[in-house]
């Protein structure tokens, strides 16, 4: 998309380091939103802009405050099932684990236990979920991809650092509609790279290994009833 020569002094900030400029460059790129979306976006970061604050830091408070450039990519209807991983540590904050005494040693050495969540809520702050396509993953896995090379795959990491878990679910719960991601979903991750215009979904962008990465969409939060939960723990040394 065009950016116009209100957000120069937001350019020029962002441009002085390695990570804005893929930012900006995604930015450039991307051709997915929809003019009015992109106008508004640059209208207000430029006005709040006075040059002093971390300029990506700034594009995601002011994307934060702008609902409206969430999911604003192309919609799409997805009939398979989608999967995202996340840190395990956050799943100690759902309550029925809370409730149950169960703490992160615990759930370490008794992964089942994961059993006991009945819901699940999935979003970011921007209400956003960002999840590839079930099969692509399972395809890979049941070649033996370890899940390190999944999470390279993904763009998450290039190890298995820390616990994580998989959710996998069907797109229904979303009434199969997904968009297609945009940097303006992404925000200052500089990680993400735009899809081309008219593509049915995204791609993550995998961090060391060869080839592309899965298929990728967004879509906006939900809650998930009796998950589909899997444990993933680093190897011990």
């Amino acid at each position: 998309m065009e950016i116009p020569e209100s957000a120069k002094k937001w350019i020029d900030a962002a441009m002085s380091s390695s990570e804005g400029k893929q930012v900006v460059d995604n930015l450039q790129r991307d051709e997915n939103i929809p003019l009015p979306t992109a106008e508004f976006f640059f209208d207000r970061l430029s006005l709040s802009f006075d040059g002093g604050q971390n300029p990506i830091s700034h594009m995601d408070s002011t994307l934060t405050m702008l609902p409206g450039c969430s999911l604003a990519g192309p919609q799409v209807t997805v009939n398979s099932s989608l999967t995202r991983f996340a840190k395990l540590a956050r799943l100690l904050e759902n309550p029925e684990l809370r409730a149950a005494g169960v703490s992160f040693g615990t759930l370490k050495r008794m992964p089942k236990l994961l059993d006991k969540i009945k819901e699940l809520s999935l979003g970011n702050a921007r209400g956003i979920v960002w999840a590839a396509v079930q099969d692509e993953i399972d395809h890979d896995r049941s070649k033996g991809l370890a899940v390190e090379d999944v999470l390279n795959k993904l763009g998450i990491g290039d190890r298995l650092n820390e616990p994580m878990y998989r959710v996998s679910y069907s797109s229904n719960v979303v009434n199969h509609i997904c968009s297609v991601p945009t940097v303006l979903d992404a925000g200052g991750n500089w990680r993400f790279r735009p899809s081309v215009k008219g593509a049915k979904c995204g791609k993550t962008k995998p961090l060391s290994l060869p080839g592309e990465g899965y298929s990728e969409f967004v879509h906006s939060s939900c809650r998930l009833r009796n998950p589909n939960l899997q444990a993933h723990f680093p190897k011990e040394p």
